[in-house]
């Protein structure tokens, strides 16, 4: 039965990685959620059926405050929104995959199967990433003389008449490909795991990667190792801040607690620290010139008109998902939700304060400090460039019980004070 529940749990967390932002669930994401809801139950029927359900103060807190926030969504979105199919499309996921989230990853076991699978998957994507860099290297960094690639944009045509996943390829051995960056002269493609855009993979990349300093394994160094090099060959500007920002906060507030540290953890971290400085000299320049190249300027703007429209609507904002319309591409957007200027607009200031509320309530009673740096990346690209607020790794990290974590001066020791991860 413990062998079952290991499979059942990382079938269940990689369909968990693969609701939307990923390149599957652009075209079967409610495919994705149906089989979401299959193997939560069957994990509930088949491991733990005779196990005693008694709800925690701070977990009725913590979901009391969600379904508030959830219904102000729902309702707003009713008497606000133009577009009532995608309101009742997002309210839907987000009542079906909240209490499944609840269910699995408040048992320790369940949490521990699932910070594993979360590690060892993008342990795979980051080995196919190099793998795919190295293709690059050999071809002369052209995409079109890698030895094996599908153009996902032509399946998308062939199968459903549509562009879902417009100028994206799947490379050998796996890893979607999806623009590119020129530096030092050279145009790299940036890989993207099972990501949509890197902008958005970075958040499960970078959450990965601190999630691996909680966890122990034989492996878990190299693991690490190849997870932040997956996350810096996407060449995602917010990535690269959300890393060092999660090095400070992981380096400082660990420190506090002692000023004895682990020689290998501050080896790995003086490590990581020349790794990104050395990337930076390479990246920084693609963060100014964000700000002069024609996109720059179209999110200045788009800024500039969330800004123009939330001075009319205050309180309650244009609307949950106003003003949103499917694209060419399949894919729902607006000119207007950009960074958290977006959500203020969509939400408008009741909707974001609830928003911020669950945020506090998670970081006050389901983390402590040591392990908010595995909260960072999310709510650092929340606060910045996507406004992807209301994705369901979002609730998962919500959800996500890491009060009982902490750093541990033994060594390769990084323990939780019940059981050891």
């Amino acid at each position: 039965m413990v062998s079952v529940s290991r499979v059942l749990i990382f079938l269940w967390t990689l369909l968990l990685l693969n609701f939307r932002p990923s390149i599957l669930a652009q075209t079967y994401n409610k495919l994705i959620f149906a089989l979401f809801l299959l193997i939560t139950l069957i994990i509930l029927i088949l491991v733990h059926q005779k196990e005693r359900f008694a709800i925690k103060k701070k977990e009725l807190i913590l979901l009391g405050s969600l379904f508030a926030t959830f219904f102000y969504f729902l309702l707003q979105g009713i008497l606000l929104s133009s577009n009532i199919s995608a309101v009742f499309n997002s309210c839907g996921l987000m009542a079906g995959t909240i209490p499944c989230i609840f269910l699995i990853v408040r048992r320790s076991e369940n949490k521990e199967a699932v910070i594993k699978s979360i590690i060892n998957i993008h342990f795979w994507l980051g080995i196919s990433q190099i793998i795919t860099f190295i293709y690059f290297a050999f071809t002369g960094f052209k995409v079109y003389d890698l030895p094996i690639y599908c153009n996902l944009q032509e399946i998308a045509k062939y199968h459903f008449g549509t562009n879902p996943n417009l100028m994206h390829y799947l490379a050998f051995p796996f890893t979607v490909i999806w623009s590119s960056s020129y530096l030092v002269g050279i145009e790299f493609y940036r890989t993207c795991g099972i990501y949509r855009e890197p902008g958005m993979a970075q958040i499960f990349y970078v959450t990965a990667f601190f999630l691996s300093f909680f966890y122990v394994d034989r492996y878990i160094g190299l693991k690490r190792v190849v997870i932040l090099i997956g996350c810096l060959l996407l060449f995602s500007a917010s990535g690269f801040i959300n890393l060092v920002i999660g090095f400070i906060f992981y380096f400082v507030l660990n420190k506090i607690r002692s000023t004895k540290i682990n020689k290998n953890v501050l080896v790995q971290l003086g490590v990581g620290a020349i790794v990104l400085f050395v990337f930076a000299i390479f990246t920084s320049f693609v963060v100014m010139k964000k700000f002069k190249i024609e996109s720059g300027f179209e999110r200045m703007e788009n800024i500039q008109s969330s800004l123009k429209a939330l001075m009319e609507k205050p309180f309650f904002g244009e609307g949950y998902y106003n003003d949103f319309s499917t694209d060419t591409n399949g894919l729902v957007s607006s000119e207007k939700f950009l960074s958290f200027v977006g959500v203020l607009n969509q939400l408008g200031i009741i909707g974001t304060l609830m928003y911020i509320i669950l945020w506090a309530i998670s970081l006050r009673y389901f983390a402590n400090r040591y392990s908010w740096c595995i909260y960072l990346p999310c709510l650092m690209t929340l606060l910045t460039s996507q406004p992807s607020y209301n994705d369901i790794f979002v609730w998962f990290l919500m959800l996500l019980d890491t009060s009982t974590f902490y750093f541990s001066d033994t060594p390769d020791a990084l323990l939780n004070r019940d059981t050891r991860l």
